[in-house]
């Protein structure tokens, strides 16, 4: 009876233990088929938030009441992907653009300190010849089997021109390196041309009888490109040309007299009116002055305004007269008056001491100055 008595005390505290859980909890109490197991509290079910995200819709849960709940799922978030990188392209090495070596420019020759001028050889046949200033070192320069003359020198030295002379009427203007290498004809051989002066490295200036094949006193002056031929008539009716910066002189026959003009921006003019004839002149340097040879036989000096100074005595002969690349001396021709050996003299034409370059007893012509 007693055990009895405990027992249902024992039953009525878990029974009111219960409803104080249950009054508590505002839930219901499960069914249970046992004591033991009534006394433990079951959970409320969640729904699977795993699967709302992937259905991507609103879910649903039960309170603890029974009642039905709705709830929004945070939207699906993709997984990220992964993205795999894209194979990475080889960027070709660009080819060197080849460089091309540069030519060197070619350095001046200096012959500065050496004249030419011609001379016949043992066979008569006219040769150019250099000396040196001081007198020393004669060289042949050019040979041919017809004659040659009237050599100039280059600006810079590397190059000269001659004329190759065939017949009186039959004078051919040529070009070679100064070493003696790529001898090349510049004009025909079907006129007569000479006298070739140069305007700078790849200009001459030369006169021409090619507009004039029956008459002997008329040519005309005519400039030409010594690379690409190109040419053009500078002066009519003039011979013996020189040109230096704008001013360009020449000699003209008037009816009576042979005399020097000079042309530059201002026009044309005569330099000067002796009552004989000038047959050459050529411009110093710095274009300030003019040596002139006055009827083959007396040397003048004469500025831009034709005014003289005589360079040579009477009592010699004085002809083809070059200046030297400062514009200090000047070298030409003489002999005596009863000599026919020519020799070749310079003059320093500041203090007017002159000097013998060179004499040999031969005929020679066509004097030209390095550079």
């Amino acid at each position: 009876m007693i055990f009895t008595l405990a027992g249902m005390l024992a039953a009525l505290m878990i029974a009111l233990a219960a409803i104080i859980l249950i009054a508590t909890s505002g839930s219901k109490p499960p069914t249970v088929n046992n004591p033991i197991a009534a006394a433990a509290v079951t959970s409320p079910t969640v729904p699977s938030t795993t699967q709302g995200i992937a259905a991507g819709t609103n879910g649903q849960s039960s309170n603890p009441e029974g009642k039905t709940e709705s709830f929004d799922v945070t939207p699906s978030v993709p997984n990220p992907t992964t993205e795999v990188p894209p194979t990475p392209t080889n960027t070709p090495t660009p080819t060197p653009t080849p460089t091309s070596t540069p030519t060197p420019t070619p350095k001046p020759v200096s012959n500065a300190n050496k004249i030419a001028f011609v001379q016949p050889d043992d066979n008569d046949h006219w040769n150019i010849y250099t000396i040196n200033f001081d007198g020393t070192g004669l060289t042949t320069l050019i040979h041919r089997d017809q004659d040659v003359i009237c050599p100039a020198f280059s600006p810079d030295g590397q190059r000269i021109v001659y004329v190759l002379d065939y017949e009186k009427t039959r004078r051919q203007i040529r070009i070679v390196n100064a070493d003696g290498t790529g001898d090349r004809a510049l004009t025909d051989d079907s006129s007569r041309n000479e006298y070739p002066v140069w305007v700078d490295n790849q200009n001459i200036i030369f006169v021409s009888y090619r507009n004039y094949p029956s008459e002997s006193g008329n040519s005309d002056i005519f400039q030409l490109n010594v690379d690409n031929g190109s040419e053009f008539m500078a002066v009519q009716h003039g011979g013996y040309p020189s040109k230096v910066g704008d001013l360009t002189t020449f000699t003209r026959f008037t009816g009576k007299y042979q005399q020097i003009f000079a042309m530059d921006s201002s026009g044309t003019r005569a330099l000067e009116g002796f009552n004989s004839d000038f047959d050459f002149g050529m411009i110093s340097p710095d274009g300030q002055r003019i040596v002139a040879s006055q009827n083959y036989t007396k040397l003048f000096l004469l500025d831009r305004n034709g005014n003289k100074e005589q360079l040579t005595p009477d009592d010699e002969i004085a002809k083809d007269p070059v200046w030297s690349p400062d514009g200090r001396y000047v070298a030409y021709l003489l002999r005596g008056v009863s000599t026919s050996v020519w020799e070749i003299n310079i003059i320093d034409v500041n203090t007017k001491q002159v000097r013998r370059l060179y004499t040999n007893g031969k005929l020679k012509s066509y004097l030209a100055w390095g550079r």
